[in-house]
């Protein structure tokens, strides 16, 4: 969900495959989203969408919460460094400026299926050519949250991510196999 940009999904044939409901509370438009398990929620022109609604209410509800939670450390992008990877446990991390995924970066929740990940990007999040994150065992999709800040999220074919995605200022693009669930 935005609250301010499209949602875009380029490079047919081969769509990114969502899993959850995508929307937007802006009047840009909602395109090429075909392989969305669940529903598109565009409210514009007119709020007629009671969920879409709510989603905005609840997205700025969930922006305080995510920046009023003290901070476990500042990252340096890329995340999920090139060779093996990187390991990151649960937590809440500030990452400036543009952010890159790249490879592969684990989430390890300790065998904890509620430990919470929060990633605070105060700039653009993209992703290079098949960037995993990926959950170590026990973790859960529904307790990992990245909020950005910056004018656009930009994410490369085949990036894979498991995520509450709460993009706040700008518009989302996604681009061809991008499984996000």
């Amino acid at each position: 969900f935005t609250s301010n940009g499209a949602l875009t999904n380029t490079n047919t044939p081969i769509r990114s495959q969502i899993t959850g409901d995508v929307g937007t509370n802006s009047a840009a438009a909602v395109t090429g989203y075909v392989n969305v398990n669940g529903v598109i929620r565009p409210i514009f022109p007119a709020p007629t969408d009671p969920v879409a609604s709510q989603a905005d209410i609840d997205l700025n509800s969930a922006i305080t919460q995510i920046n009023t939670q003290p901070s476990t450390g500042s990252l340096a992008s890329p995340l999920g460094a090139p060779g093996p990877g990187q390991t990151l446990t649960a937590g809440v991390y500030d990452v400036a400026g543009l952010t890159t995924i790249s490879d592969n970066l684990f989430l390890d929740g300790q065998n904890n299926p509620n430990a919470v990940f929060i990633f605070r990007i105060s700039g653009q999040l993209v992703s290079t050519n098949s960037a995993k994150v990926r959950m170590i065992p026990f973790s859960q999709a529904c307790n990992f949250f990245w909020r950005v800040n910056g004018s656009a999220l930009n994410l490369a074919p085949q990036t894979f991510m498991s995520l509450n995605l709460i993009h706040f200022s700008g518009a989302i693009d996604l681009t061809s196999n991008d499984p996000l669930q």
